[in-house]
């Protein structure tokens, strides 16, 4: 799914962030830890997660895990990623888990292998072709869901004093919804938690 650039381009970006910051959520490219518990909470909110199996594509620190464990202790969680500094930390914080660096791309599971499957945020960096890439994300992850996806991404309706990251990419809503309902039917696009951000549904 990743370019060789596209790939080079993260893993430059976050190591950046790392360096810069001391808090997860930053380092994760997040304002602070309250909007990404707002986009951990639209990607979650309604979806019956009492002993379901999650994959977080994008998982960071892991730090979705340790959003849902103050309402689900029973979860089986998988977290992607591409940066082995945060795959080491998460490891350490949450051995009960399992973590994986891998470009979501070339991940291989059977279908439906998960009842959720999450993404916040790891789409939201300029790409060699943002919209296809996201196309072919959104299948592969509802191939892989057995009840439905969550996926948070960066709006171009955000103000423009919000858009000031020149690499990172910022999606029109109705080519999003557009994509969303090619692949189902069953679609919810929330836009109303915070101005620069928007979370596409997609269910069976």
């Amino acid at each position: 799914m990743l370019t060789p650039q596209d790939y080079h381009d993260l893993q430059q970006y976050y190591q950046a962030r790392g360096r810069r910051f001391s808090g997860s959520a930053e380092r994760c490219g997040w304002l602070s830890p309250f909007t990404q518990a707002l986009r951990f909470q639209a990607v979650t909110q309604g979806c019956d997660l009492s002993s379901a199996k999650i994959l977080d594509v994008g998982c960071g620190y892991g730090d979705l895990l340790a959003f849902l464990q103050e309402d689900y202790t029973a979860i089986s969680y998988t977290g992607l990623d591409i940066v082995p500094q945060f795959l080491e930390v998460s490891r350490e914080k949450y051995p009960m888990a399992s973590f994986v660096e891998i470009d979501f791309g070339a991940y291989q599971k059977t279908e439906k292998s998960y009842d959720y499957v999450f993404a916040v945020g790891p789409f939201n960096h300029h790409m060699a072709d943002n919209y296809n890439s996201l196309k072919t994300a959104l299948k592969k992850m509802f191939a892989l869901a057995k009840t439905g996806i969550g996926v948070s991404i960066l709006s171009d309706l955000s103000p423009e004093e919000l858009k000031r990251a020149k690499d990172l990419f910022y999606y029109d809503p109705k080519q999003v919804l557009a994509l969303a309902l090619d692949i189902s039917p069953f679609v919810e696009l929330k836009t109303q938690y915070l101005p620069n951000d928007m979370t596409v549904m997609i269910y069976r």
